[in-house]
């Protein structure tokens, strides 16, 4: 098999990464989102130094050393004696997910390898996260800061864009007064631009399909999708070991724990909503976390109260596209919305474009996908009319699922599929009361 990718970002800690602002509003100006301004009556601090020191995709660490005397012409109010009140860490503000308080509590600091109490804050009115980092530190201390189990906020690209603000403030003794003072930094670390992505492997593609219902009447299906998006991948990618990726005891799904080569999938006809309701629901489950991000697991379940509602046919198509999704199509930019030249559900013989493959080699890598798999289709006689228009399925509606945050656990699994069934019932009955009229 491929060795194991490497993290999106990562190698040795570079030098001059450090940007100190004390309490001036033009190195202040210069932070994305400071983790509110340090006071006027606030002493400058040139003693407490931020610096970057490693960092994969989802988590980074950084060096906070401490000085035990100032230089002779810098201001400075804390030595050695002096104790941390906060050390906060402004969020990316662009980006909504992780100005969320309870996407923030899924957070994780450590200080020297040992959790914090860290939670989402206030500050002067701004989102922040309070690291509870406190008290004296007898040595330089090692920050670490990770992201994985934060939702749509999971790197740390995502949370903290190309710099990461923290804000310091420190009570300790005054320079040469021997009084106690308040002391403030604000401190913008920038993080290292990410090295060149690794080549996807090209290889066997290994994609396996698992029903863990007791329904069969699809498997069928099932395996001739299996095989026709196996044929069309061209790509080994690293196996996953559940213990490795999220710890000891995990499971993909109840009772699966097993290491996967490449995709997994899990599928069942379950209950969802009764007869000529919602279809189905699919996507991916679980995600790599090296560049491409690719999928490890993913999910398919069918209302078996539904079973009927579509001929065999239909049943082969809506499977096949629908196994496109769990892949990767579709999640995060919807595709078909902005090309009809990837067929849809209903389509005559449910073609896949080579638009379709080429979406596959956007998400899995250069030389990923073997083009010559791609069947004929007619992408203006698909938005248009003729022999290849397709044939809209409209007895029921999937559910389009995103991938769950790498520090989920079954809960979220089942508190998701929840959510977007509520939403797609909720979407229909407003759809009906407005066909319906007054």
């Amino acid at each position: 098999m491929a060795p194991d990718g490497a993290p999106r970002r990562a190698g040795a800690p570079p030098s001059g990464l450090l940007l100190i602002a004390a309490c001036c509003a033009a190195a202040l100006a210069a932070l994305p989102q400071a983790a509110a301004a340090c006071q006027a009556a606030e002493q400058a601090a040139s003693n407490y130094q931020f610096s970057f020191v490693t960092e994969s995709a989802t988590r980074a660490c950084f060096s906070l050393a401490v000085a035990a005397n100032c230089s002779s012409d810098a201001p400075c109010c804390l030595k050695s004696e002096a104790k941390i009140k906060k050390l906060l860490l402004a969020p990316n503000g662009a980006n909504p997910a992780c100005m969320s308080r309870d996407n923030l509590k899924q957070l994780r600091v450590t200080l020297n390898a040992a959790q914090t109490k860290s939670r989402p804050a206030k500050s002067s009115g701004q989102q922040v996260v309070s690291t509870g980092i406190k008290g004296a530190l007898s040595s330089d201390a090692l920050v670490c800061v990770d992201a994985s189990a934060v939702p749509g906020c999971g790197t740390i690209k995502k949370l903290c864009g190309d710099t990461c603000s923290f804000r310091l403030t420190a009570r300790g003794p005054s320079r040469g007064s021997g009084k106690r003072a308040t002391c403030c930094v604000n401190a913008a670390v920038t993080l290292p631009p990410p090295p060149p992505p690794i080549p996807p492997t090209p290889g066997k593609f290994n994609l396996v399909t698992i029903n863990v219902g007791a329904d069969t009447s699809l498997d069928a299906y099932f395996e001739a999708a299996r095989e026709r998006w196996e044929k069309i991948m061209n790509v080994d990618l690293p196996d996953v070991d559940p213990n490795e990726y999220k710890g000891p005891r995990f499971e993909w799904w109840p009772g699966y724990s097993m290491p996967v080569d490449d995709v997994t999938i899990f599928y069942q006809l379950t209950e969802i909503d009764g007869k000529s309701g919602i279809l189905g629901q699919a996507g991916p489950e679980y995600i790599r976390t090296d560049y491409w991000e690719t999928p490890i697991t993913g999910i398919m379940e069918f209302d078996i109260d539904d079973l009927d509602a579509l001929t065999a046919t239909e049943w082969r198509d809506v499977i096949l596209h629908e196994m496109g999704h769990v892949l990767g199509i579709g999640v995060g930019y919807y595709w078909q919305e902005k090309h009809e030249c990837i067929p849809r559900p209903g389509s005559k013989g449910m073609p896949i474009s080579r638009v379709t493959i080429g979406a596959l080699e956007d998400i899995y890598g250069p030389g990923s996908v073997n083009y010559t798999q791609a069947d004929a289709w007619n992408c203006n006689a698909a938005s248009t009319t003729g022999t290849e228009a397709p044939a809209r399925v409209e007895e029921g509606e999937v559910i389009l699922l995103e991938p769950l945050p790498r520090g989920a656990g079954g809960g979220g699994r089942e508190g998701q599929r929840r959510r977007a069934t509520e939403a797609a019932r909720a979407a229909a009955a407003l759809l009906a009361a407005q066909e319906s009229g007054p």
